[in-house]
């Protein structure tokens, strides 16, 4: 207080040097402060001092996910728009196209093309490392190195069917320059190999929601042996899980019932479920594409819509 009355009480040079005065005070009780703020703790995140226990290897885990989860709902979008019964509208009617590339769906397949491979070298950094542990146990090491291959087996099972042959990359080349593009074969080859090891270490039930489970891997081993027209042992595996008596759809009669008990923004989980990649509410953690495909005034999803896909009754499909 004292230093506030002599600044209002002297006026000119006096006040000029009582406010320096002030100042040079201030910025002297400051400095202890400052350099306390200023001391450096580097801190790395190296494989040396990673991947060592449960919780830092289901971290690494975690990130798999986060690319898959922004490039598959794109991905559903522009493959509905390359059927005969789907279309893009506006700025996504470039995606109606079956062959030749623009700069805009050029860009948006480099996108998804980018996403796919950065989930697929992070499943990688946890096949490659977790067995290296130090504090956690081979069950554990098991579980997390299958969620990793059932993860990198979706992301090629993607790629292939949108790309054909592509370049693996696994845990033992995910670092070289310039891997050379494999054939549809051994790509496929890759999946089910990957597939076999999720059915075999994966847990019966999952720790969190969203997490693959055994019956999850033999549903995806079910349609790839579809996918390959390997008849026998796509029934097989399907019937295995529906054997299971663990899942059942959803009953609905009206259209709050598709809102609720199937998109609802309070849902967690239903007897549908199999494998989901789950979404949040939060700004940038949602699932986009319940906006993307619908028309406003169909009233049907709370935040409107985009209408940027749309069908109709003159499409190839609904004609035939």
């Amino acid at each position: 207080m004292k230093m506030l009355n002599i600044i209002s009480a002297k006026p000119g040079r006096s006040l000029k040097r009582a406010a320096y005065g002030l100042l040079t005070l201030s910025v002297l009780f400051t400095l202890p402060a400052c350099e306390d703020e200023l001391q450096e703790a580097p801190k790395t995140v190296a494989v040396e001092n990673f991947y060592n226990t449960a919780e830092e290897v289901e971290t690494a885990t975690n990130a798999i996910y986060s690319p898959l989860r922004s490039t598959r709902a794109e991905q559903i979008a522009v493959l509905d728009a390359h059927t005969d019964w789907g279309y893009g509208r506006g700025s996504r009617a470039q995606y109606n196209d079956f062959a030749g590339l623009n700069s805009g769906n050029m860009n948006a397949a480099t996108a998804r093309w980018n996403s796919f491979y950065q989930a697929i070298r992070n499943a990688n950094l946890v096949i490659s490392n977790a067995p290296n542990g130090k504090n956690i146990n081979e069950a554990d090491i098991a579980k997390y190195v299958a969620e990793a291959k059932f993860l990198r087996a979706l992301s090629y099972f993607d790629l292939v069917r949108n790309w054909g042959g592509v370049p693996i990359r696994t845990e033992s080349n995910y670092t070289e320059i310039g891997v050379k593009r494999s054939t549809v074969p051994e790509v496929y080859e890759l999946i089910l190999a990957d597939l076999a090891e999720a059915e075999k270490n994966l847990p019966d039930e999952p720790k969190h929601v969203g997490r693959p489970t055994k019956l999850a891997a033999k549903t995806m081993l079910a349609e790839v042996y579809l996918t390959l027209k390997r008849y026998p042992e796509a029934r097989d595996k399907a019937n295995e899980v529906i054997k299971a008596n663990k899942y059942s759809l959803v009953p609905v009669t009206k259209k709050e019932d598709f809102q609720l008990k199937l998109f609802g923004p309070d849902l967690l989980t239903t007897p549908e479920e199999i494998f989901y990649f789950k979404y949040a509410r939060q700004v940038g953690q949602g699932n986009f594409m319940l906006w993307i495909l619908n028309h406003p005034n169909t009233k049907l999803f709370n935040f409107g819509g985009a209408y940027a896909h749309y069908s109709d009754q003159n499409t190839p499909f609904y004609k035939a």
